[in-house]
């Protein structure tokens, strides 16, 4: 079975009493996802979700705060569309807190969306 691991962060933030959540749009899934991505076999999940924040976002480390002592972890199996094939996933899930610098930049990126639950 094909294998994929991934570090995402999960971005709030509050507007008129209600959360929201920083989702950006992926051209290839035709749709809105957490910020992050694949980690690399080099990488501990922290390191790939420095490198997709600053890859995404343009953020370096500094401009974010991660929150918590150890991220989520899932771990399913699902078909990948793309890949065409049944895959394990490994996904951790990292509470991030974005600086006030950094959001007009974000804000400024069209592929960027603040979403609902």
């Amino acid at each position: 079975m094909r294998q994929s691991a991934a570090a995402l962060a999960l971005i709030c933030r509050e507007e008129h009493g209600r959360g929201l959540w920083l989702a950006r749009w992926n051209a290839r899934w035709e749709a809105y996802a957490f910020v992050g991505g694949h980690k690399r076999p080099e990488e501990t999940f922290r390191q790939c979700l420095v490198r997709e924040l600053g890859e995404e976002l343009g953020l370096r480390d500094g401009e974010f705060t991660v929150r918590g002592a150890a991220p989520v972890r899932l771990e399913y199996s699902a078909w990948s569309k793309s890949a065409g094939e049944a895959t394990a996933y490994v996904i951790e899930l990292f509470d991030v807190e974005v600086g006030d610098t950094s959001q007009p930049r974000i804000a400024a990126d069209r592929r960027n969306r603040w979403l609902t639950r």
